[in-house]
């Protein structure tokens, strides 16, 4: 007999390894955010619906088998001012059609106890709904209801149960709940569920093709667990009383139709496995340092146990399916501390877990284990005590249930499906902070710089200290450009924390003068309307020019001026200067002639050469250019174009202020003659 079970186990791992193989997304994503991710869905195509709660809303994530986001949808109120108080949310696949799915939710609280409902929507593989039911019992729901639970059996209904909670003021909340909902929607059984004493439904399994296991609690002051057999109808086919053992909410089902329940023996958190009709097959409980928060039966049989230990980490362990015994026990929780609200079993003998964050921003986590408990990427695992596992015996008892169909009444559409928007990213479970961030190496007064935190997505809070930049602390991953006024050297700190895990990074930044405070070598200028117009700036120093049109270049010519204000911004790596020109339109001179008033001959490409323009058959005469002491610099004869290029007898000219004096010749045959001064820039 020893020996059959070792070649069953072996036979598991073998079978387990080989589907290990199969392509799949490696599930490590933190969704920032959303809290109260109780929904988790796994899909015929080995993608993945994600369901929680993000500000008064339902959120659920669609994923692809790559891990990719197909799309995301917001289920809220009609009225943005409702009371949602939303209660358990639940997912589950639709068996006729793979690709779509259910989702149950409860709106309510006592407060708003008259218009307590249960939502129930199916949605199709696009997330887009295909109907929506409210299922409104007649009876307010009770104050301590502990949630609803979703089933839908092979043939396509679904059965969604609601715990009504115990109240000597209200006496028919102590009872079970029950709806039967056909694969189109429509409701075809609305039933109350009553025994000797008062009854509170905790949840429901399918069971085969039609029937479904609702489970739960009877009593008051002392509680003794109960499961309640229906069958297709909603008729009552058995019912059993379990004195050792109070029944919680999770629980999962075997291949042989067994299913395993969760629940407390005594003042210890305990599981149990029973036989389809109602009979224990073995039982155990935990010592009372472990929590137990949910279970699941995997796909090798074991049972997946979510626990929490007294210092509140998060203990992931699996029970050997043979030996009864504890086979692997993991921490997964080095600086954080979440709280499992949803597992589901793999395909391969592992497990998906969502988590939602106990402490800080609200977030959620999702990450997958294999048969072994490791995660299935490179994130750290720590193996954690095996907890004892210690049996006890129930006895169980006969319990008899009588069955009130409840009146139904017509509720309006209380909810609007949308597209949701949502920050998802890949994050280990056991990420820790690893602040870092980029700075140029230098940049000038006055130019705005973006702070932005390095691979720090998983991260939870993001605290900045840039020195000199007129805040002491900033907060989160990106901040606001900063800029700096006085030149220096300043230390820039980024403080990243991780749950309770901090990392910091420091690196100083320099800041520098501007190279030039105006940047045009013109003033503001009045020219005529039809006359071309050249405007030039500063080019030393600077590679990059934009001006406010969008226009790039150190340049502007028009040939015909455009009047208005004229923004150009210079830069050069993390440097910048910023400078306007006005140009108004005026009388046009009779000469019809452009002198600039300065130019750069540095070879750039750009203001190399000064050069006088003329318009209407007017004839350059002679030019000359003069220096400071008098020196000729430049000159032209008749006839030719007034063009120099910035040297003195093959020298380059000095940067300064030169005099020019030239003629030029009209169309009438005078002789016109201007002088005036130009700036060299080198």
């Amino acid at each position: 007999m020893q020996n059959l079970a070792t070649l069953k186990k072996t036979l598991l791992i073998i079978w387990l390894l080989c589907g290990s193989f199969l392509a799949h997304a490696q599930w490590n994503l933190k969704a920032t955010g959303m809290e109260s991710a109780e929904g988790l869905l796994h899909m015929k195509d080995m993608g993945l619906v994600w369901a929680g709660k993000y500000w008064n809303c339902i959120q659920l994530i669609r994923f692809d088998k790559s891990g990719s986001v197909v799309w995301m949808k917001q289920v809220c109120p009609v009225n943005p001012n409702a009371d949602l108080s939303l209660g358990t949310l639940h997912l589950t696949a639709d068996p006729l059609e793979p690709d779509a799915f259910y989702l149950l939710f409860r709106k309510g609280a006592f407060s708003s106890a008259p218009d307590n409902l249960l939502n129930l929507m199916k949605f199709d593989v696009n997330g887009e709904v295909v109907w929506e039911t409210q299922l409104a019992p007649e009876k307010r729901y009770g104050p301590f209801s502990p949630g609803s639970q979703l089933a839908c059996t092979a043939d396509g209904n679904l059965w969604a149960v609601h715990g009504m909670g115990y109240t000597d003021e209200f006496p028919d909340f102590n009872q079970v709940l029950a709806f039967l909902v056909k694969p189109d929607g429509a409701l075809q059984l609305r039933r109350y569920y009553r025994t000797d004493e008062p009854a509170n439904v905790s949840g429901v399994l399918a069971n085969g093709v039609s029937s479904v296991f609702c489970y739960g609690n009877v009593g008051v002051s002392v509680t003794r667990g109960f499961v309640l057999q229906l069958n297709a109808l909603g008729e009552v086919q058995w019912a059993r009383r379990y004195p050792e053992f109070d029944v919680l909410r999770d629980g999962g089902t075997f291949s042989n139709g067994d299913f395993a329940l969760m629940g407390k023996h005594g003042s210890n958190f305990a599981f149990a496995r029973f036989s389809t009709d109602g009979t224990p097959v073995w039982s155990v409980y935990l010592p009372d340092s472990l929590s137990l928060f949910h279970i699941r039966v995997a796909a090798d049989e074991g049972v997946l146990l979510s626990l929490r230990m007294q210092d509140q980490r998060f203990l992931l362990a699996k029970m050997d399916p043979f030996s009864f015994q504890i086979q692997w026990a993991r921490l997964y929780e080095a600086c954080t501390q979440y709280k499992t609200s949803a597992l589901i079993e793999t395909a391969q003998g592992g497990a998906l877990l969502s988590q939602n964050s106990t402490a800080g921003s609200p977030a959620s986590r999702l990450f997958e284990v294999d048969f072994l408990g490791n995660t299935i990427s490179t994130c750290p695992v720590w193996t954690g005590s095996s907890p004892v596992l210690i049996p006890f015996q129930i006895q169980p008892q006969a319990l008899d249930f009588t069955a009130v169909d409840d009146l139904s009444f017509k509720v309006d559409k209380a909810f609007v499906v949308q597209d949701g928007r949502l920050d998802v990213n890949e994050c280990c479970p056991t990420e820790y902070p690893q602040a870092y961030f980029n700075l140029p190496d230098s940049i000038c007064v006055g130019t705005p710089v973006s702070l932005q935190a390095e691979n720090g997505h998983c991260a939870d809070e993001w605290a900045w200290m840039p020195q000199g930049a007129g805040t002491s602390i900033a907060y989160g991953a990106q901040l606001s450009p900063l800029t700096w006024s006085v030149p220096g050297i300043y230390r820039i700190v980024l403080k990243e924390s991780i749950g309770s895990c901090t990392s910091q990074y420091e690196d100083t930044l320099l800041v520098t003068e501007k190279p030039v405070t105006a940047l045009f070598t013109v003033e503001d200028t009045t020219v005529c309307a039809d006359f071309p117009l050249l405007i030039q700036s500063i080019t030393a120093g600077f590679d990059q020019w934009e001006w406010s049109d969008g226009y790039l270049g150190p340049e502007r010519e028009w040939a015909s001026p455009e009047p208005g204000v004229w923004w150009l911004k210079a830069s050069q790596s993390h440097c910048s200067v910023t400078d306007s020109i006005q140009i108004r339109l005026g009388e046009c001179p009779p000469s019809r002639v452009y002198v600039p008033n300065a130019f750069s001959p540095n070879d750039d490409g750009a203001n190399d050469f000064w050069e006088v323009f003329f318009q209407e058959n007017r004839i350059p005469l002679t030019c000359t250019v003069f220096d400071r002491w008098g020196n000729i610099c430049f000159s032209s004869e008749s006839g030719q174009p007034i063009r120099w290029d910035g040297f003195i007898r093959g020298q380059k000219a000095p940067s300064g202020v030169y005099t020019w004096q030239f003629s030029f010749q009209t169309p009438d045959g005078t002789v016109e003659k201007r002088n005036g001064d130009l700036l060299l820039i080198r």
